[in-house]
């Protein structure tokens, strides 16, 4: 599937945890039109740890961060 294919997909992604949301941030910027979906009621702390290399947030910082509310 070619990138130009993405856009006008209707895409859900179960999972808002750091592979959900850089999917369904990635997969938005190609023009898919993408709903996630969660369980927990508040995104926070669960305490377990994860390190994330710099190159892992630098992408993240480039793609910004959506404050949108679920549907």
């Amino acid at each position: 599937m070619k990138a130009e294919d993405i856009k006008n997909l209707k895409i859900a992604v179960v999972g808002a945890g750091y592979g959900g949301a850089a999917a369904a941030k990635a997969l938005s910027l190609l023009g898919a039109e993408v709903r996630v979906y969660e369980q927990a009621p508040q995104m926070g702390e669960v305490g377990a740890g994860i390190g994330l290399r710099p190159a892992t947030m630098a992408r993240f910082r480039q793609w910004g961060s959506s404050t949108r509310s679920p549907r």
